[in-house]
């Protein structure tokens, strides 16, 4: 991997963005790489992918965009990844709609095979961050956190490789069949969480502040039925009852509501708050 120091560092007005994310936006280098902006710092070792998580994903058949290199532009990290061709599985399903059940098949296959995969046993566990969270400022009732925190802890911890931000506008259609992107959020946990998580972003969807009103009643209109196809098809890879995939529903609420954007907070605190009162009813 080649390190760029910070006064070599492109400038960001030159390039051409790409895409503007809720985590990163994109800009194009050249023909071959593209310049991954975060707009938060994870606190990821950059040299962690390459050394633990790429080799593992390749041994699987599983097809990413390599990082060549990372850098600090305008104080926030960046990552260098090689360039694929193709638009996301988001912009996909809005451009043939009637494709729909197809690219949701592939979309839930491509997550069977991550969560395949044997993660290294240095990766941070779900229940890292969970801990976490009960010494971060309360944004929510604290006996809420500690009800979930106590409900994640009675759940089956399981030992998968989760992608930790699964979307369909994280998986580039390229030309070589499906890659994905944006593994900056990975962890070891229960495949159940990885796949509420994505559950949650397809079906409750952040707001990203380039996105007009409507266009995001649509999105959101969209990604709930997507969700619900998604959801079928992993589940008969995955199974799960009704009872436990709503727990692990409201575990990754939480999980939300501290990693997610600040937009989708209030949403999350609905959510939690509706789980909480309906399991003081019980």
């Amino acid at each position: 991997m080649r390190t760029i120091a910070d006064p070599n560092s492109p400038d960001l007005g030159a390039l051409t963005l790409l895409s503007h994310g809720g985590e990163a936006d994109v800009y194009a280098l050249d023909g071959k790489r593209v310049l991954r902006v975060l707009h938060r710092d994870g606190g990821d070792d950059p040299f962690f992918f390459d050394a633990m998580l790429y080799p593992r994903l390749e041994a699987q058949g599983v097809r990413h965009a390599h990082m060549l290199g990372h850098c600090v532009v305008d104080g926030r990290r960046a990552q260098i990844l090689e360039r694929v061709d193709g638009g996301t599985l988001l912009e996909n399903l809005g451009r043939h709609p009637c494709r729909a059940d197809i690219m949701l098949d592939s979309f839930a296959m491509v997550h069977a095979s991550v969560l395949a995969v044997k993660p290294d046993g240095r990766m941070r566990s779900l229940g890292d961050s969970l801990d976490r969270i009960r010494g971060l400022p309360a944004l929510i009732d604290r006996r809420v956190i500690d009800d979930v925190c106590s409900l994640f802890d009675s759940l089956p911890q399981g030992d998968a490789l989760c992608h930790g931000d699964f979307h369909p506008g994280n998986v580039l259609m390229g030309h070589d069949g499906p890659c994905l992107i944006d593994w900056s959020g990975a962890f070891r946990g229960n495949p159940q969480a990885d796949i509420a998580h994505t559950v949650l972003l397809m079906s409750s969807m952040p707001r990203l502040d380039t996105m007009g009103r409507g266009r995001y009643v649509v999105t959101s209109m969209v990604g709930g039925f997507a969700a619900r196809s998604y959801l079928c098809r992993i589940h008969e890879m995955y199974p799960a009852t009704p009872g436990e995939f709503s727990r692990w529903l409201t575990v990754m609420s939480l999980y939300r509501l501290y990693y997610g954007l600040p937009s989708e907070r209030g949403m999350r605190r609905t959510q939690l708050t509706r789980a909480f009162r309906e399991g003081r009813r019980h």
